[in-house]
């Protein structure tokens, strides 16, 4: 099960995500209880852009396993790219709960570049929520500039948002706010 789902991650770094999924399959016969396998082949689906077979595959790899952060995160993320933002942010949450470092792990091949940047937006603002709520001010800021950049938000309503209350007098936080066009 293991080799299968190891040549499935080889198939899927050389972007031939055909024999990745094939490869992903063959793992799960071996063991339907696979979750990274799970998790693995929903990526395939995400990145073929079939999102809901994606969002079903990561719900049932994180029943599987409920404590795996980058589940619940990659489980976050299609709810976003599906505009779920209010679903996919309680998964951010979660994620950053059980990792504090889950956002900051790489993603994978060609990960972000079919996402529509209205999505793309919405998963950076959310990270900075948590982030900020976390204490992690250099992370929610840096989340935030993405976010902005990504027109999903602009400085005032950053401003006017309690949920950023923790980074009120963190000077890359003002200089962030001070630009505002809005």
């Amino acid at each position: 099960s293991d080799v299968w789902d190891k040549m499935g991650i080889a198939y899927q770094m050389l972007s031939d995500l055909k024999d990745a999924g094939r490869c992903y399959k063959q793992s799960l016969r071996l063991n339907p209880a696979n979750e990274l396998a799970i998790n693995n082949l929903a990526t395939v689906f995400e990145l073929q852009g079939q999102y809901g077979k994606a969002e079903g595959l990561y719900r049932r790899a994180l029943s599987l396993d409920p404590t795996s952060a980058k589940i619940a995160m990659n489980l976050g993320t299609i709810l976003m790219i599906q505009s779920k933002y209010s679903q996919g942010s309680e998964l951010y949450k979660r994620a950053l709960a059980l990792d504090p470092h889950v956002f900051e792990q790489p993603v994978g091949p060609v990960y972000e570049s079919g996402i529509p940047i209205e999505q793309r937006g919405a998963m950076n603002f959310y990270k900075a929520r948590h982030c900020a709520q976390a204490g992690m001010v250099d992370r929610a800021v840096k989340y935030l500039q993405k976010a902005i950049s990504e027109g999903f938000t602009t400085p005032g309503k950053i401003a006017r948002d309690s949920s950023f209350a923790a980074l009120h007098g963190n000077p890359a936080y003002e200089h962030l706010i001070a630009q505002r066009g809005d």
